[in-house]
């Protein structure tokens, strides 16, 4: 993300991101004074803006789904290997 701030106000650019319940709070530069800015404009990244990608996976469940498909590839052969 880019949060760009000057005379005519804050924007706010998300690129393709997903934010979870609560994340907004942990994020330092969208705060001050103790509250999140105001933001005058959001310009976002719609990528998965269609009807097939309205229930976007959690991260954690991504997360489980790589694990899964890296042990079952390194499980096959002491030659598969995964870098990282």
């Amino acid at each position: 993300m880019f949060l760009f701030q000057g005379n005519n106000g804050t924007v706010l650019y998300t690129g393709d991101f997903r934010l979870a319940q609560g994340e907004a709070a942990r994020m330092e530069l969208l705060h001050s004074g103790g509250r999140i800015k105001d933001i005058q404009s959001v310009y976002l990244d719609t990528t998965f803006c269609d009807p097939r990608f309205y229930q976007i996976p959690s991260r954690e469940e991504c997360l489980s789904g790589i694990l899964e498909l890296v042990r079952s590839w390194i499980t096959r052969s002491p030659y598969h290997v995964v870098w990282l």
